[in-house]
């Protein structure tokens, strides 16, 4: 095992640990804020803008009359509005399970959904290591132990990356693929 092999199980145990607290329902509800806080500011912030510029009409009032400051307000207001309301439902929800006698369950999926969140992060770091290896041999991750067992999930990430980085990594991971064959092997 060398550094990366740690700092990855780090990852997939810091994954683990704070999904199993936090639960399915709270890493849902979080995510599901940003995303739905996203779209809403993404789609009503330039109503809300100028809503905000007509209702405080106040000339010695620079961040009103300046056309950027009422959008970057509209947008995170609703941004942060929309996932603390997302936030409040999925502690609702989090409560009637516990009520329900699923706090159990919340945990376990929690505790799964951090272990997928944790090698996701792995994922992105082989990517990152390999994309940016010159020939994509890379002493580290040829001695990795951790990293030949995140690619399953890596490959699947590489399709979110840029064109030019999907094929490098693809390319460089069959360099890869095969010192980690010989190594296991022993060749």
């Amino acid at each position: 095992m060398n550094i990366l092999d740690l700092f990855m199980l780090g990852l997939l145990g810091w994954g683990l640990v704070r999904g199993y607290f936090r639960g399915i329902i709270s890493e849902t509800s979080s995510i599901l804020g940003v995303v739905a806080g996203f779209w809403a500011a993404r789609h009503w912030y330039v109503g809300m803008a100028s809503g905000l510029a007509g209702w405080v009409k106040n000339p010695e009032s620079a961040w009103v009359t300046h056309p950027h400051y009422p959008k970057i307000v509209a947008f995170l207001a609703i941004f942060f509005s929309i996932y603390f309301i997302v936030s409040l439902l999925g502690w609702g929800i989090k409560t009637l399970a516990r009520v329900a006698q699923l706090g159990w369950m919340d945990r376990m999926f929690g505790a799964l959904f951090g272990l997928l969140k944790g090698s996701m992060q792995c994922s992105i770091i082989l990517l990152a290591f390999t994309v940016f290896s010159p020939t994509g041999e890379s002493v580290v991750l040829e001695n990795s132990k951790v990293a030949p067992r995140v690619t399953f999930v890596a490959v699947r990430v590489a399709k979110l990356a840029p064109a030019d980085w999907r094929a490098q990594f693809l390319e460089k991971l069959e360099t890869l693929k095969v010192a980690w064959q010989a190594k296991k092997t022993g060749t």
